[in-house]
C-alpha cells in the first residue's frame, strides 16, 4: 500500500473513532436528558478533540503541533457543529425523526465534509513539506 493510501486507511480509522465517540456520548448525554443539541455539542467536541490528536499524530506523521494546524482543526470542527446542529434541527425539530436517527442521518454527511476540510486544508501544508523532504533525498 502506497504511503498515501495508509494515511487515508488511518485517517478513515480515526474517523471511525471519533464517530463511536461521538455517538455514544450523545446517546449517554440524551438518556441522561442532556438536550439532543447540547449532548450533540458536547460529544461533537470529544470526537473532534480525539481527532485532532491521532490524526496530528498517527494519520500524518507526528506533524509538529502548530497553532495554525490546530486553529484550522478547530475551524472545521465548529463549522462541522454548526452543520451538524442545523442538520439535526431540520431532522428532529422540521421534520420530526427521532433524536438518534436524526444524528445517525446528520453524521455522514457532517464526517464527509469534515475529511475533505482536514484533509486539504488543514494537513494539506504538512502533507506538502513530506512530500518535498522525501523527494529530495
Amino acid at each position: 500500500m502506497s504511503v498515501e493510501g495508509r494515511r487515508a486507511a488511518r485517517f478513515a480509522v480515526v474517523g471511525v473513532g471519533n464517530t463511536v465517540i461521538t455517538l455514544a456520548l450523545y446517546a449517554l448525554l440524551v438518556s441522561l436528558g442532556v438536550h439532543y443539541a447540547a449532548a450533540a455539542a458536547i460529544a461533537w467536541s470529544a470526537g473532534a478533540l480525539n481527532g485532532y490528536s491521532w490524526n496530528r499524530i498517527w494519520t500524518f506523521s507526528r506533524a509538529a503541533h502548530r497553532a495554525t494546524m490546530m486553529g484550522k482543526y478547530l475551524a472545521v470542527a465548529v463549522f462541522g457543529l454548526s452543520l451538524n446542529t442545523a442538520l439535526l434541527a431540520l431532522l428532529v425539530a422540521g421534520l420530526g425523526a427521532g433524536e438518534f436517527v436524526g444524528e445517525i442521518v446528520a453524521l455522514p454527511i457532517v464526517v464527509l465534509t469534515t475529511f475533505s476540510l482536514n484533509r486539504h486544508w488543514t494537513f494539506g501544508p504538512h502533507l506538502r513539506e513530506l512530500a518535498a523532504s522525501r523527494a529530495s533525498r
